[in-house]
């Protein structure tokens, strides 16, 4: 897609106040109806910044817009003309969502699920080729049964993005829908799709060739979920590449390839040559599944043949012999046991393991040794013709009990961990419960049901105060009641995205047996917020919504744009912001601040503000924010919880009254609006195109003065210059025929 010239961007910027046609690279949208054709654009500002155009070129009413990225997230454009983030280390593409029309989708209700989402057109832009691609309207069942036709995209992890040449890696999958929760019904088939590229500058190619790849024979043909699988798997060792090149493994639904999820890996060298065999292993890189196993426990052995240079040895066929030290203390020094007093391994290992030329140098033992006490442990791998040749991994052993009489009236505290300690407001995280004996040994039979006690302290120095409200903490629903043991957990469970925390506080989590209250545990968590990024260059807010003219109790969304004094967008802020609002009766009259509910009502989730979250970049979308109740002009005031002089405003006039107020209707104040969003990518393209114009201090103080007051227009503020739209485009023309003149 070609660049948008300077010429092209005024033009565009004059025919919004001069109504010419909008000239631009586009991709003409239709609308099923036929009453409808809109021109769309996207541009490239910098590495990370992005300007949505559009222009409708036939028909009438609003236009809504928005995109969806690859984390699901999804983000409404303002005005259909602003400017969005992405991150080009990140994205392949994103879906657009286009509407025209005042007529919403019937089942719009709240934020766009994956539903309401999917009634929009979409259409799809791919930031590494520059181009559109068709996409697919669909319209899922909305069944009672949590089915495939849920699952929106798959999360896809690995257990080694960097894998060398020939390395196996794990392939793990989970089933999620468009808010991001795991659909544990999920029983498709999905398929592998493989693309390589030779360079990071290179495009992908997709390729289903063995000299690039080769999936393990179980997965050739792809995988079928089974309900057993509760929506996520581990595909242990399923893909290993044969080139030095990046490679990108998406995961497809087998009914509908737009539901996709995928991983990219960056893969390192091997020493894979025909002459590269046993004589130049170096040394051997250990792996297990679990360096802190119980008592008994049995763990993985994960062997990798090495050279000198790390790299794997893919032919490596000797034997290798196991040597097993332990150390009572962390003190202690490591001695040498052959006693199955100490540890014992599986029958299959007991002389060692000879490598096949299948292994391509790596092998994993599974539940190749369990240890018998509660010490620390080594295992070396020593090759069986050269003692020098030798890796190890250690293990810390903690405590079990394996007799058969060990049930449920053994349990007397539960261990809780967790995937993240400190995570953000709004987070969600894992609780992982394990049920003990008194000796720490886990309680494999356990089939009691827990319940969830939390607290929280507003500083390190409070008291815990216990809660229940929904203003400081929410868990998933399904773990609202509790959670129940059952006998495949064996006295252990992992509760993923059990619970996210609301405040800039720290909580304690506490688990506690539903017919014993002595019988607990729990986990301590320091939620961040407004403290963890520095705030120090933010200025203002920008807002805006698709809706200035709102009917008497109709919602209205919000979209916030934290910035600097250079009105620049301020994208790691992390602040909370809180809402003031003001009306007034006439527009002669004064604002007057309520807090009456009489007046207005704010949705409940944003009734102590709002926080910003690393995902929204210093630009957040509040859906159906607030609504008003009386027939008046409102004010919506945007202000930092910790500075009252850094705020933003929206005025808002009730009623749906669209005609003239103060000199402007509101499609002009849209027209307006259109304007004032484009102008910092005009002064861009003026600095790049002409240095006459980037050092003529007049065409610099002429455009800054119209900002400021476009500013004023927009926010109906009482010291605007230009009462009508009128003496408003006098005003743009003149600076419009200044800047031809000059350049």
């Amino acid at each position: 897609m070609k660049k948008t010239s300077f010429g092209i961007l005024l033009l565009a910027l004059f025919s919004l106040i001069g109504s010419t046609t909008f000239a631009s690279d586009c991709k003409q949208v239709e609308f099923e109806n036929g009453d409808g054709r809109v021109c769309v654009n996207i541009e490239k500002d910098d590495d990370e910044t992005f300007q949505l155009e559009t222009d409708i070129e036939k028909g009438n009413g609003a236009l809504r817009c928005g995109i969806l990225l690859s984390n699901n997230t999804y983000k409404e454009i303002a005005g259909c003309n602003n400017e969005f983030f992405v991150s080009n280390s990140k994205e392949q593409l994103i879906k657009l969502y286009i509407k025209l029309g005042s007529e919403y989708p019937t089942d719009w209700d709240g934020k766009p699920n994956n539903k309401t989402e999917r009634l929009f057109p979409q259409w799809m832009y791919d930031f590494e080729e520059g181009e559109w691609t068709d996409g697919i309207s669909n319209n899922d069942d909305d069944d009672d049964d949590n089915d495939a036709g849920d699952v929106d995209n798959f999360y896809v992890t690995t257990d080694d993005t960097t894998p060398s040449i020939n390395q196996r890696v794990d392939l793990k999958i989970k089933a999620r829908d468009s808010d991001n929760g795991t659909v544990t019904d999920y029983t498709n088939a999905v398929e592998f799709v493989v693309y390589y590229k030779t360079s990071s500058s290179s495009s992908w190619r997709e390729t289903t060739s063995s000299t690039y790849f080769e999936l393990d024979d179980d997965y050739e043909d792809g995988y079928d979920f089974s309900s057993s699988d509760d929506g996520y798997v581990t595909l242990t060792d399923a893909i290993r590449f044969k080139k030095d090149y990046e490679y990108k493994v998406e995961v497809v639904d087998e009914d509908d390839e737009d539901i996709l999820g995928y991983k990219t890996f960056d893969i390192g060298g091997t020493s894979n040559d025909d002459d590269n065999d046993a004589g130049d292993v170096d040394n051997f890189y250990v792996t297990t599944d679990d360096t802190t196993p119980s008592i008994n426990q049995r763990v993985d052995l994960k062997i990798k043949a090495r050279d000198n240079g790390n790299n794997t040895v893919t032919d490596y066929t000797n034997a290798v012999d196991f040597v097993v030290y332990y150390k009572t203390s962390s003190s202690s020094s490591w001695r040498e046991t052959t006693s199955s007093t100490y540890f014992e391994l599986k029958s299959t290992y007991n002389n060692g393991y000879d490598f096949s030329s299948s292994d391509d140098g790596y092998v994993t033992l599974t539940d190749a040794i369990r240890f018998k006490k509660d010490y620390e442990y080594k295992v070396e791998i020593v090759d069986e013709d050269d003692e020098d040749i030798l890796g190890y991994e250690t293990f810390d052993i903690g405590g079990t009990s394996n007799d058969d009489d060990n049930d449920a009236g053994d349990v007397d505290n539960f261990y809780v961990t967790t995937d993240d300690t400190t995570p953000s407001i709004n987070q969600r995280v894992d609780l992982k419960i394990k049920a003990r004996d008194n000796g720490n040994n886990t309680v494999t039979d356990y089939t009691n049901a827990v319940d969830f006690v939390v607290y929280y302290k507003t500083s390190s120095s409070s008291s815990w105060i216990e809660t229940t409200s929904s203003t400081y903490f929410e868990l998933d629903d399904d773990y609202e009641d509790g959670y129940d043991f059952s006998s495949s957990d064996d006295g252990y469970v992992t509760l993923t995205d059990a619970i996210r925390f609301k405040k800039d506080y720290e909580y304690k989590v506490e688990i506690v047996d539903e017919d014993d209250e002595d019988i607990l545990g729990y986990k301590i968590f320091d939620v961040g917020g407004n403290d963890t990024i520095s705030d120090e260059d933010l200025d203002n807010f920008y807002v805006t919504t698709y809706d200035t003219y709102p009917d008497i109790n109709e919602r209205v969304n919000l979209f916030i744009k934290a910035r600097d004094n250079d009105n620049n967008t301020v994208t790691d802020y992390r602040g909370t912001v809180k809402f003031d609002v003001y009306y007034k009766k006439t527009s002669s009259s004064s604002w007057t601040k309520t807090t009456s509910s009489t007046y207005f009502e704010l949705d409940d989730q944003y009734e102590d503000g709002y926080t910003f979250k690393s995902s929204d970049d210093g630009y957040a979308t509040l859906y159906y924010v607030i609504k008003f109740k009386k027939d008046y002009d409102f004010k919506v005031k945007i202000v930092d919880d910790n500075n009252d002089d850094i705020y933003g405003e929206k005025i808002f006039y009730i009623g749906g009254d669209s005609s003239e107020t103060d000199g402007y209707t509101a499609a002009e104040i849209e027209n307006i609006e259109k304007v004032y969003n484009l102008r910092d990518k005009l002064i861009q393209s003026l600095k790049s195109s002409s240095s006459k114009l980037r050092y003529n201090q007049t065409r610099i103080t002429m455009s800054n003065d119209l900002k400021e007051e476009m500013r004023k227009i927009i926010n109906d503020e009482d010291d605007k210059e230009y009462d009508d739209y009128e003496e408003f485009g006098k005003a743009f023309n003149e600076r419009y025929s200044y800047t031809l003149r000059n350049k």
